[in-house]
């Protein structure tokens, strides 16, 4: 089942001058010309007119319109929305370093040194004696922990999450939730963009502290080589989910035909390989994946609900024989 969205994200690139539509579709690298034969094979399939314009910003409204769908359907068991991971449980820690770069950043210099200069115009005696031996013990104690304050802010990684499209936690939860699922979304790939895809499942899966959240990538691209730096090898990212997966499938199969039996494209075998694995589904599949996780938070919070289950005690058992 597609995204009953899809469409309305659809459109044909206007001009340099705003002024006339082209016939690239807005899913398409305009200066592949594979890429637009097969956008626009695409765009017949789903109905979208030649004449219907990009409506601009589809990879913004991207995000709004998964936010928006999956909302309405768990919005009574789930929290869905977008930002960064560390506002979760499992990656809440890496915030703990910028938090003290910058509370080091904004922290006022003592001026102990000038301190010591005036209790040093002070008259002599075993009351400023005592003071500036103590004032000289804990600027030494100072320099030394702004020292290694330096090491640590000049050698400590700063480990960065890119920004997360969408994620959904338990409604249930206090703050800070556990992340359940995690979705970057493309509504068309480029290498470097693929690259961020991975990137941040790599990240997630190796800087959690508990459960890896499910991890995927939504997109609208139709090229299934471009689909393939996503599926194939890495484990990074768990599966991607295509807005319209029949409607590509169909459209490929067309530009094959046209293509004729001589020219070795192999971009059927390669999105059918892609699917027959599994790493490659419709949207309807995020929908279930989003069902279970939802299902099973149920299960969850049933279960602390009732609260541990009690032993019998020595006495009861042998009051029941």
């Amino acid at each position: 089942m597609p995204a009953s969205f899809v469409t309305d994200l659809c459109g044909y690139r206007l001009s340099k001058d705003k002024q006339t539509i082209t016939p690239r579709p807005n899913t398409s690298d305009s200066s592949d010309e594979l890429s637009v034969q097969l956008g626009r094979k695409l765009f017949d399939i789903l109905g979208v007119s030649p004449d219907q314009r990009d409506p601009g910003k589809s990879g913004g409204e991207l995000g709004a319109k998964v936010i928006e769908d999956l909302s309405s359907r768990f919005s009574a068991q789930l929290a869905v929305s977008s930002g960064s991971a560390t506002g979760f449980r499992q990656f809440a820690h890496l915030k703990a370093f910028a938090e003290f770069k910058g509370e080091v950043e904004k922290s006022p210099h003592l001026p102990i040194d000038e301190i010591i200069q005036q209790v040093e115009t002070l008259p002599r005696g075993h009351a400023r004696s005592e003071i500036l031996r103590r004032l000289r013990k804990l600027s030494g104690k100072l320099q030394q922990r702004e020292a290694l304050t330096q090491r640590l802010l000049t050698n400590a990684p700063e480990e960065s999450l890119l920004g997360l499209d969408v994620t959904v936690a338990d409604a249930t939860q206090p703050q800070p939730r556990e992340l359940r699922i995690a979705l970057s979304l493309k509504w068309s790939l480029r290498t470097d963009r693929a690259q961020d895809c991975l990137s941040q499942g790599a990240k997630l899966a190796t800087l959690r502290r508990g459960k890896m959240p499910h991890y995927g990538v939504v997109t609208m691209e139709p090229r299934p080589y471009m689909l393939a730096i996503l599926c194939d090898g890495s484990g990074a990212v768990d599966f991607v989910y295509h807005l319209n997966l029949a409607a590509l499938q169909e459209a490929v199969e067309q530009l094959a035909r046209e293509r004729g039996g001589s020219d070795r494209w192999k971009g059927p075998r390669t999105l059918d390989r892609l699917v027959s694995q599994g790493r490659l589904r419709d949207y309807d599949e995020l929908l279930k994946e989003t069902a279970s996780v939802a299902a099973q938070m149920h299960i969850e919070g049933a279960a602390a609900a009732k609260g541990p289950r009690s032993r019998p005690t020595p006495q009861a058992l042998r009051s029941q024989e």
